[in-house]
Order: C-alpha cells, then structure tokens, then sequence
C-alpha cells in the first residue's frame, strides 16, 4: 500500500495567501488566484465561492449550482481505512477556471482538479504541477513498486477543461522511480528516472508538433 508520505512530496503548499511570488505547485500566478496549506485560509477569502460544513465541501461553479465533496474522518479516526477519506481544498485558479482539492486516504494520497466550468473532477495520483502559463499539468508518480494508474501524466487546461495528453506507465516487470524536477518553459517537463544498480538519470519529456514525447535514457 502506497503510504501518504509519499504522495505528499508533492503537496501543494504556502506560507500565505495571495503571495505572487511563491508558486502553487508550480501553478501560474495570478492577482485573483487563491492558494494555501490550510483549507481554512482558503474558505476565509473565498466567502460566496467555498464554505464547508462538517464533512461536507461545497464548490461553486460557473452556472451558479454547487459541486458536493465529502470526506469521511470520523472513519478514518476509528482505522476504518475502507471508508477513510479526507477532502480538502488547496486552490482556486479562476484564470483556469479550476479547484484544487487534496484527498487523502488511510494509506494513500493525491489530488482531484474540478472544473470550475462544468464540474468534471479529474483524479491525479500527485498534486498537480503546472506549466508556467498553465496551459499544462504534469503529474509524476514515484511509486516504483505498488498500484498506481501512471508513471507520467500530462493534461492541457483550457477554460477549466482538462484534457488527458499523454501517459506513460512502464513495463510492470521492469523497475523505474520517475520523479518530476520541474519545468523548463511551457514545452519540456525535466524528469528523474532511477533503475536497478545504476545512477539516477536526468531526462525529459518535449512537446512537439505530434504532442508530447518522452524520452527514456
């Protein structure tokens, strides 16, 4: 089982709100964005947009309807780990038209990127990494050993739509730890990839004009 430590390296996280100068996991800044390490932070400058009761997270999107989450920590604080689940708001990005939501689970951990559009929730094994422009976001599972749904994962996002771009998961019986060390522009995403009784190697993935290529040292 995959433990929560590791999924949350890559945690979204800051010192404040409305900071410019500290990314969210990389996101593009932005005046209006709103990003923080505790949900309270966030529910307190989004009066109108986010409110929370109990286990009950309330999102509003754009045709004015809200999107219901739920978490479950009273089963997580009696080891239930089948129902354990907790749901937390980290960001609000109204230039991407996007929330940002951290879960995690007795064992496990990630994130759920919501349209602020439609609604559409789309499940990330990490927290998501964007592009400088956030015309893109990577998300780089270094679990090397237990279930997981990707090595490496690239959506684009535009007007809250996130569209899955490219995935690559290795050999299940070869070992490789990917591990994401940042972007380079909008269109290379530099990587770590660690095999069996060898150095760790640097690489990347580009985008081309046939999409996004991996290249595998």
């Amino acid at each position: 089982m995959r433990t929560v430590t590791r999924k949350r390296r890559a945690v979204l996280a800051c010192s404040a709100l409305l900071i410019p100068t500290y990314a969210l996991a990389q996101a593009p800044d932005a005046a209006d964005a709103v990003r923080c390490e505790r949900e309270a932070e966030c529910l307190r400058v989004m009066k109108g947009l986010a409110s929370r009761q109990g286990d009950v997270l309330r999102l509003k999107l754009a045709d004015g309807k809200w999107k219901t989450l739920r978490s479950n920590k009273k089963a997580c604080d009696r080891n239930d780990a089948a129902r354990c689940v907790v749901r937390e708001l980290r960001a609000y990005l109204p230039t991407d038209a996007i929330y940002v939501i951290e879960w995690t689970t007795a064992g496990d951990g990630g994130s759920e990127v919501i349209s602020a559009t439609t609604g559409r929730t789309e499940t990330l094994d990490t927290m998501p990494e964007f592009s400088p422009s956030g015309r893109w976001i990577v998300s780089v599972d270094p679990d090397e050993l237990n279930e997981r749904h990707y090595d490496i994962a690239i959506w684009s996002v535009e007007g809250g739509e996130l569209t899955p771009v490219f995935s690559y998961m290795r050999n299940e019986t070869a070992y490789e730890a990917w591990e994401f060390r940042g972007w380079d522009g909008d269109d290379r995403i530099k990587l770590r990839v660690t095999r069996p009784n060898a150095a760790a190697v640097d690489t990347e993935a580009v985008f081309t004009e046939t999409g996004w290529k991996l290249k595998r040292p």
